[in-house]
């Protein structure tokens, strides 16, 4: 839900966790307190009946079963549904598009910029570094605006600020090809002994 504003992602998580602490409360109290449970076994018996001859009492003609029992399953499936397409549309948030500059009138044309594009000229910059081993690019949606999100591995006993001002300097880069001011996450991660030997083994041809 990192799509949604914070206010609501607040309210729907903590409305939520009081309906389970709630529910939890309650059968906890049934299950160990006497007068709970002695209100339960008083009081429950007669809501159940009284809910079984509301639904004897709107069965549909020719089936067995009541037409609020299908209203209730209906809008149960709805809220699943629902449920599941707003997880997946707000889990997500990569995209494959770095930059997009829609034209006007005095600049007609759109620029698109992708994903591959940046990663091929942020591999060209880093890669030839001997203390990094690896770069991956990807791009990700924050806020309505793309952002940059770079991992970099380094090579066995590497110090992770020897790397950084050689990604300062490509950040620079980046922003000056692109025209834009770009935000950058990076994260930087020890390589291990067999990653060096991979990397630096020859190529079969």
């Amino acid at each position: 839900m990192r799509h949604y504003p914070r206010f609501w992602n607040r309210l729907v998580a903590g409305l939520s966790g009081l309906l389970l602490v709630a529910l939890g409360v309650v059968l906890f109290a049934v299950q160990v307190v006497p007068i709970v449970a002695d209100w339960w076994n008083q009081y429950a018996p007669e809501v159940f009946n009284e809910l079984r001859k509301v639904l004897a009492d709107t069965k549909i003609p020719d089936y067995n079963t009541s037409w609020i029992t299908w209203i209730v399953l209906a809008v149960g499936l709805l809220v699943f549904v629902l449920a599941l397409v707003t997880i997946f549309a707000q889990s997500g948030g990569r995209t494959y598009e770095a930059l997009r500059v829609k034209g006007d009138k005095e600049n007609p044309g759109d620029i698109n910029l992708t994903t591959k594009f940046t990663s091929q000229f942020v591999r060209d910059q880093l890669e030839e570094i001997n203390t990094i081993t690896g770069v991956n690019v990807s791009t990700w949606k924050v806020k309505g605006n793309n952002s940059l999100y770079l991992r970099v591995k380094l090579a066995p006993g590497v110090d992770p600020t020897e790397v950084k001002a050689p990604i300062d300097a490509l950040v620079t880069k980046l922003d000056g090809m692109l025209g834009h001011t770009m935000p950058v996450l990076v994260h930087v991660s020890p390589g291990s002994a067999i990653t060096q030997t991979v990397s630096n083994a020859p190529r079969v041809k």
